[in-house]
């Protein structure tokens, strides 16, 4: 069906090129989400580069193509591709808490926390659930590492994070 979908879109762009077009982008878009979907990385690869070829904007493609590349284990192409994705976005939370997992996933429990941390500091995103139950997992596996000063982290300022987050949350 996207196939035959993208064939009339270009049959139809004679008539409203712009219009078309962005069908042709978001349906081209879809079936790289479907070949991912059937482990097709190398065919849902080519329609990302190929749609940043002609929408270098498009921050969804750069945040794909990293998530492929983490899923291949390979951390620091898609530390690259979430990068580039805050080229165009500097305060895109998507990619930031991408970044931030990396950091998560090698138990980089700092910089993972900071990524966290700048997502809640954006007006649009400070009550954004995902980074504080983040921030809350970060400061549970502290609670874990040897520590000097245990003071720093704190159980019931731990609470507060996971309660806060749980309350904002409508499905909790």
């Amino acid at each position: 069906y996207f196939l035959a979908s993208l064939d009339r879109a270009k049959a139809e762009a004679e008539h409203d090129e712009h219009y078309y077009n962005a069908i042709s982008v978001t349906t081209s878009y879809n079936l790289a989400r479907l070949y991912e979907a059937m482990c097709e990385f190398h065919e849902a690869e080519k329609l990302y580069k190929n749609i940043l070829r002609e929408h270098p904007n498009y921050v969804d493609c750069y945040l794909r193509l990293g998530a492929m590349a983490r899923d291949k284990g390979n951390f620091y192409e898609a530390s690259d591709w979430f990068k580039e994705a805050l080229q165009i976005n500097q305060d895109h939370p998507d990619a930031w808490s991408l970044i931030g997992n990396l950091h998560l996933a090698k138990q980089e429990w700092g910089p993972g926390q900071k990524k966290f941390e700048r997502i809640l500091k954006q007006p649009s995103t400070q009550n954004d659930t995902y980074s504080m139950l983040a921030l809350g997992n970060v400061w549970l596996q502290t609670l874990h590492q040897p520590t000097r000063d245990r003071e720093k982290v704190n159980t019931l300022h731990l609470y507060t994070v996971f309660s806060a987050a749980a309350s904002m949350d409508e499905h909790c």
